[in-house]
């Protein structure tokens, strides 16, 4: 998986589409959690998700969420994840 995954992208990914699936909050952390290339710890850290803060989210993936951050896609862990309705 690229650095920078495009929406175009998704269809590769357990139940990716590029269509947005719904919103997340991040919840359970301080300030920012970390927001990776890849969903699993493995992978680098590619910037931040903050604390309160509501983002798209495109798939899920072994407990990760693909979100989009600041223009990026990335993924988060399912603990700092809040599905909003």
């Amino acid at each position: 998986m690229s650095e920078e995954l495009k929406l175009e992208e998704l269809e590769g990914i357990s139940g990716g589409s590029s269509a947005q699936r719904g919103r997340v909050e991040i919840v359970n952390c301080e300030h920012a959690c970390n927001f990776r290339s890849g969903p699993g710890k493995q992978y680098a850290i590619i910037g931040h998700a903050y604390a309160g803060n509501v983002y798209a989210y495109y798939a899920k993936e072994s407990g990760w969420y693909l979100l989009k951050v600041s223009g990026k896609l990335g993924w988060v862990y399912k603990d700092f994840i809040a599905v909003i309705g």
